[in-house]
């Protein structure tokens, strides 16, 4: 069922707020985030916003679900290329099962963002004359995971500070365009996870089924994946795609840990569709 927002509710909820970060993740955020989260949950997400910086550009919060084993991961973090993949494969080498995800980025075009919104009004708070804090303008993800421990993988305190700090310096190194590094680091801590629970490295591999579409989004190519659920699966495939240059700038994840049915709305290294038939094919 869609969230109804409401601003007046949100400003509120967030006090505390620096208004130039509300008035930024208001502006920019795709239009779609605000159908999908309670006003509630967007408090949640801008508070977490307001706490990043540059040596800090990730933040985590870690909330167990009524069922044992699952947890609820919402991660709020400046955003760059090849990110999400990233944290896909660092939950994955957590020992992490990713069943359901709902990812959203800043829209390119603040403008036309701001006119979706046209029916939020200002905030009623006087605008502190605060010094710009860099990073402020810089773009944002907000990814929200519905996961399950694999069986025999533990997580406490202690593993949630170490994947809030490597999902930080993962990041600091996509800022610094060090990709070969991070994905060098994240291949071995998920191969490392893996040889612990003697997967085969053929039962990462399964048919897939691939659906490209141009005509669903003005913006992006949006593309459906089905296929069978394997650990690390949604890193595999995710990672693949970054290589090819392509930018995620949405997606929708759904599984039950038998199949999955994902959706990514992705662009090129250009921000353009995916057009060609040969572009699709690679």
């Amino acid at each position: 069922m869609k969230k109804s927002f409401d601003q007046t509710e949100l400003e509120k909820l967030s006090p505390q707020i620096d208004p130039a970060v509300l008035k930024d993740f208001l502006d920019r955020m795709d239009p779609d985030y605000f159908l999908e989260f309670s006003t509630r949950t967007v408090a949640e997400h801008v508070t977490l916003a307001n706490t990043l910086t540059m040596e800090e550009p990730c933040t985590l919060l870690v909330q167990p679900a009524n069922d044992a084993n699952r947890y609820r991961l919402t991660i709020v973090a400046y955003d760059y290329f090849a990110e999400f993949a990233t944290i896909c494969g660092l939950l994955s080498a957590y020992g992490f099962d990713i069943r359901e995800a709902l990812v959203f980025t800043y829209h390119d075009d603040p403008v036309s963002a701001s006119k979706t919104l046209r029916h939020m009004r200002a905030p009623k708070w006087p605008i502190r004359r605060s010094r710009q804090q860099p990073g402020l303008f810089k773009r944002k993800v907000v990814d929200v995971f519905q996961v399950q421990l694999l069986p025999g993988t533990t997580f406490n305190a202690a593993m949630e500070q170490e994947l809030s700090q490597d999902l930080s310096h993962m990041i600091c190194l996509l800022e610094s365009r060090k990709l070969q590094e991070v994905r060098n680091y994240v291949n071995r801590k998920l191969a490392e996870t893996l040889g612990q629970r003697k997967t085969a490295t053929s039962a990462l591999v399964h048919p897939v089924e691939i659906f490209f579409n141009n005509a669903r989004s003005t913006r992006d190519t949006v593309v459906d994946i089905r296929g069978t659920d394997s650990p690390a699966f949604l890193y595999a495939f995710t990672n693949a795609l970054a290589m090819r240059g392509l930018y995620f700038s949405k997606a929708v994840i759904d599984g039950d840990g038998i199949r999955v049915r994902n959706r990514f709305f992705v662009r090129d290294r250009h921000g353009k569709k995916i057009v060609s038939a040969q572009e699709q094919q690679e």
